[in-house]
């Protein structure tokens, strides 16, 4: 299953990411989407650092779950 958490880099990302460490249902690491200006930096899930990305819509494709914190116009 593919997971993605949008807003990744802020608080409430971040402490999405860190609740779903220990969940046995999330096999692999998920994709972490950013607006431009924290595109690049990294995070840590299961002691792998992850790049954040920019998100654009193409990142969808093939997006079991997605997890949305980014403000009203962005989760729009």
């Amino acid at each position: 299953m593919r997971l993605a958490i949008l807003g990744a880099s802020g608080l409430v990302g971040r402490t999405m990411l860190r609740l779903l460490e220990p969940t046995p249902w999330v096999k692999e690491a998920p994709l972490l989407l950013v607006s431009s200006r924290s595109a690049g930096s990294r995070l840590s899930f299961r002691g792998q650092d992850l790049i954040c990305r920019e998100v654009t819509a193409d990142l969808f494709n093939g997006i079991d779950i997605a997890l949305f914190s980014a403000g009203g116009d962005a989760s729009r």
